[in-house]
């Protein structure tokens, strides 16, 4: 994980060679003297150059079920098509290059009724074009925008005919947005700690590895074993381990990186909450590790990466950008950027201390236990998960049986959501956050955990249940209980 950048580097097994197949039909035709913008494939001459406006300013529709042809005349070229979007639907776009002079490399981006950016794809389809899925939050006019990929450092040069898709789709899965793919072929791995001087994949360690440091690593591995069937031992070795971790400059901004398939790692020291001291849970180190080793399992990010063919809906950029449900943060996916609970009550309070999470969350759980299966065992008694009055980290909860509550014993108002996280692309499908108000940390509910009680403090409290047979204890001021 990295504050700035987090180099990621594929081995074989991925593989992530595209191919390229393409057809053609020509660009529709423009609405004049008011008219209305047509339906269906056109075709138009457009030697006087392009009609296609790219801006809200398009009077061009494209209606569900139709299909559209056009022409990206220029390199920089936007086309624009206003849509009707149902709030809760599921749509899908597509765009292919097609006809004798095809778009070799077509890129989609759906934007709201201001022209802002909501979503976009490059790689989703066949080879290099363009699928794209979307459930929208609200309903209303959306623009679908048909244009190349351009190149950040050289700039657009692409040009080329393509075909535009709007038909009625299927939700995103949220566990492929972490997935990238892979899947450690093993349950047991051996970890090794490279002493100063050792060079794994081209990171020279700088220094041997503290007791406190070591020790920090051995609970992030103690969080990912009490979720799924994952076993971390010491190796003998460097030769013979799985795993080796280095301490190593990664330069600047990068606090950590994960040779996958390889199964080297390595972290900066010099990274923004790293402490040679050690790292608690809620630490920005601590969920560093954590970020890393679970790209060695197979997790990757939820915002877009080149070579990604799938990321998290409505997530355009890697920081201070959620989705459209908020799920990219890491109260519900250590994968992510944006540490900690961003659009919670009290905002952003990851300082490098607390306030981060710590350990696998909700959307990480379920992948790892899609990839390796559950543990069974794990707190299989009644337990009591109890919300502390001072900022620490937040946790998801994993628990396999018993009686359970969540509960709190302070004088401050206190939200308890029995709620597992629902793994459907809306909101809570990453979980929902039991808190205090004015603390940063607090708890997730994993998808198949369950937790029947809420006990409430002193203060005027919001307790919401789930499916099971609930008891709420309110204790003092005016509770709401739903």
């Amino acid at each position: 994980m990295a504050s700035k950048s987090d180099a990621i580097s594929f081995i074989a097994p991925i593989d992530t060679d595209n191919t390229m197949a393409w057809s053609w039909v020509g660009e529709p035709s423009g609405p004049s003297n008011g008219q209305d913008a047509p339906q269906g494939p056109q075709e138009v001459n457009e030697s006087g150059g392009d009609v296609i406006p790219g801006s809200v300013g398009t009077s061009y529709t494209l209606a569900l079920g139709a299909t559209e042809t056009g022409v990206i005349n220029t390199p920089g070229d936007d086309d624009w098509f206003a849509v009707q979007l149902v709030a809760g639907q599921h749509y899908t776009f597509t765009l292919v290059g097609s006809g004798g002079s095809p778009l070799v490399d077509p890129y989609l981006q759906l934007r709201g009724s201001s022209g802002e950016l909501v979503h976009f794809d490059d790689d989703g389809g066949s080879g290099l074009s363009s699928l794209m899925r979307f459930t929208p939050a609200t309903s209303g006019t959306y623009y679908v925008n048909a244009r190349a990929w351009e190149d950040e450092v050289s700039g657009p040069s692409l040009t080329g005919g393509y075909t535009l898709t709007f038909t009625a789709g299927t939700p995103q899965n949220p566990l492929t947005y972490i997935d990238l793919p892979y899947q450690f072929p093993g349950s047991t791995i051996a970890v090794w700690f490279a002493a100063s001087g050792e060079v794994n994949s081209g990171d020279t360690a700088i220094r041997n590895w503290t007791a406190a440091e070591m020790n920090a690593v051995w609970s992030v591995f103690s969080t990912i074993s009490a979720v799924a069937n994952i076993n971390f031992v010491a190796a003998a070795s460097n030769a013979s381990a799985n795993f080796v971790l280095s301490i190593a400059d990664l330069g600047t901004n990068v606090l950590g990186h994960f040779f996958v398939g390889v199964g080297d790692g390595a972290f900066d020291p010099d990274g923004f909450g790293w402490s040679s001291s050690g790292m608690a849970q809620g630490s920005l180190g601590y969920s560093t590790i954590t970020h890393e080793i679970l790209h060695g399992l197979g997790l990757g990010h939820p915002h877009y990466d080149p070579g990604d063919e799938v990321f998290m809906q409505g997530v355009t950029g890697a920081f201070n950008s959620f989705g459209t449900f908020q799920l990219n943060q890491g109260v519900f996916t250590t994968m992510s950027y944006n540490d900690g609970w961003f659009t919670g009550p009290m905002g952003n309070g990851s300082n490098g201390v607390t306030g981060s999470q710590a350990g696998p969350m909700a959307l990480d759980i379920a992948l790892l236990q899609q990839l390796y299966g559950a543990n069974a065992t794990h707190n299989n008694g009644s337990n009591t998960y109890t919300l502390a009055g001072a900022n620490g980290a937040y946790l998801a909860i994993w628990d396999t049986g018993g009686t359970d509550s969540i509960s709190y014993a302070g004088s401050s108002a206190v939200t308890i959501d029995l709620r597992p996280a629902t793994l459907q692309n809306g909101f809570g499908g990453g979980g929902y956050v039991s808190y205090v108000s004015g603390i940063h940390g607090g708890y997730t509910i994993a998808a198949g955990a369950v937790i029947e009680n809420a006990v409430g403090g002193s203060n005027w409290d919001t307790l919401t249940g789930n499916d099971a047979n609930n008891r709420f204890t309110g204790n003092a001021g005016f509770d709401t209980i739903s």
